[in-house]
């Protein structure tokens, strides 16, 4: 897109990189340019909860509590793989989406994503079904990661069962024992530490008859 092409040409020096597992405290807004982002909060008691996830390409920024409220939440990110985030100012935003109409289109077009996108996450996080919400969150990567292949899709990026449990609030075990699952009945299978979807549409409903899996 031209507005992400502009904002990269006139920022160079706002572009910082990230390792893997790397928490970071966003002040003002950012842009991920490659890599994937879980957004969490946690809570004076020390509860954590996924808030979405951020993909390649998208705005995102900290979020401030209001000082109002008796619990308050601290916003934090976490790189699941290593990303490369570029920093800028609203007033620069504002400046460069307000100087031309394609890229104020561009703009809405990136915004009208990104609340897809946590729409997606939600849906996926509502489900009581584990199994579901694995299933779903594997296909919410293919999204950005899929590439067409002879045997099915194959993602182009590597997340350990580890951070997958953490993003979809169970434990390590379990995505091990669903993944496992898929795997036994060839709907999935793994190629150097990567995913390949071979039967992508079974994936989407395989574990909704498995009451032993919620």
């Amino acid at each position: 897109m031209v507005l992400l092409k502009t904002l990269c040409a006139n920022h160079q020096d706002g572009i910082l990189i990230y390792p893997k597992n790397s928490v970071i405290k966003i002040q003002g807004l950012c842009l991920l340019l490659s890599g994937i982002l879980q957004h969490y909060n946690m809570s004076n008691h020390k509860k954590c909860q996924t808030l979405s996830l951020i993909f390649n390409w998208t705005f995102f920024g900290s979020v401030v509590g209001s000082s109002d409220c008796k619990i308050q939440t601290k916003d934090f990110y976490k790189c699941v793989t290593d990303v490369r985030l570029l920093h800028f100012s609203l007033f620069e935003l504002a400046e460069v989406v307000c100087s031309d109409s394609i890229l104020h289109f561009d703009f809405f077009k990136i915004f009208n994503q990104r609340i897809k996108d946590i729409e997606f996450f939600i849906v996926i996080t509502s489900h009581k079904n584990i199994g579901n919400r694995l299933s779903h969150f594997i296909l919410l990567l293919a999204c950005y990661f899929g590439i067409f292949s002879a045997e099915g899709i194959f993602l182009n990026i590597y997340i350990s069962q580890h951070d997958i449990a953490s993003i979809l609030s169970t434990t390590r075990s379990t995505i091990t024992r669903l993944i496992n699952q898929l795997r036994k009945d060839n709907i999935i299978r793994y190629y150097r530490k990567r995913l390949i979807l071979l039967k992508p549409v079974k994936l989407g409903y395989y574990f909704s008859h498995f009451k032993r899996y919620i």
